[in-house]
């Protein structure tokens, strides 16, 4: 009897060990699900392992609402969906850049670069720093500072993104929100205060 006690108590502490996923661990699960379909043939067994790891109720739902809305869809009408949503249209493009003023956008993307740079973070040079999926896998791996001074300078980009998608009813429109939550959720412990600006961080 005494043996049995001892591994349910077991079977508890590793099942909360295995649901237990940091919120950067999060973003960069997000991250790897906001790529082009066509080279993002594993997002099917990630999703399904994220949702294992995952106890936050609400991150659950929004993983579910949009697995539940892939699973509506073909590969044709999913590819469909992410190449008119991302690829063909400026106002909700994953470069976030794009979804402020154009006398914005240049002077954002190179104080990004800095801070990547003098951060040590390395990425593929022929993308944007501003591609979102990019960007999650910065805040996920970088020094607090630095990634806290990013996030606050996209959260209005990140916002005008879902509102779109939303609008468009586009089944992306659940993880864009996660990726809202996920931020405000990193950001919380800062106050206003306190938050480090990204061009002081990149300099």
């Amino acid at each position: 009897m005494e043996d049995f006690v001892v591994m349910k108590r077991f079977q508890a502490v590793r099942s909360q060990s295995i649901r237990s996923m940091s919120t950067r661990s999060q973003m960069k699960v997000i991250g790897k699900l906001l790529l082009y379909p066509a080279v993002n043939s594993g997002a099917d067994k990630l999703l399904e392992d994220a949702l294992v790891r995952i106890s936050d109720v609400e991150m659950s739902e929004l993983l579910r609402v949009y697995m539940n809305f892939k699973q509506t869809l073909s590969s044709e009408q999913f590819w469909r969906m992410y190449v008119d949503a991302f690829e063909f249209s400026s106002e909700s493009s994953l470069y976030l850049a794009d979804l402020l003023p154009a006398s914005e956008r240049d002077n954002l993307r190179s104080r990004l670069t800095g801070v990547y740079v003098r951060t040590g973070f390395t990425w593929h040079m022929h993308e944007f720093p501003d591609y979102l999926p990019l960007v999650l896998d910065f805040v996920a791996s970088s020094p607090r500072a630095q990634a806290t001074a990013v996030l606050t300078e996209l959260q209005p980009a990140l916002r005008r993104l879902y509102d779109i998608l939303r609008g468009a009813e586009n089944a992306y429109a659940p993880l864009i929100r996660a990726c809202l939550l996920l931020s405000e959720r990193f950001l919380a412990p800062v106050t206003s205060s306190q938050e480090p600006q990204l061009h002081a961080v990149a300099k």
